[in-house]
């Protein structure tokens, strides 16, 4: 099986996560793995919708620790959208 690129970078991300022992590390590791999984997947426009989805939970009523979860999947999508036009 030849991987690309993105498949490449996924596989190294995958094993760079099992060597990490810090819970809080290995969720937020496992929010950028899933987010890579979409956008191979699904293509770029995932970035777009997934944002879109986010903001809307945001603007919702939500705990504390939801909230902050969905702060860092903004962060996370911003990560991907490097040298875009379009700001999240």
């Amino acid at each position: 099986m030849v991987l690309g690129e993105r498949g490449q970078i996924m596989v190294q991300a995958e094993k760079a996560l099992s060597g990490i022992s810090d819970p809080e590390k290995i969720k937020k590791a496992e929010v950028y793995l899933k987010i890579m999984r979409k956008v191979s997947a699904e293509g770029e426009s995932f970035i777009t919708t997934e944002s879109d989805r986010v903001k809307k939970v945001l603007e919702g009523k939500l705990s504390d620790a939801k909230k902050k979860l969905m702060l860092q999947r903004t962060n996370v999508l911003k990560s991907f959208t490097f040298g875009q036009k379009d700001e999240l």
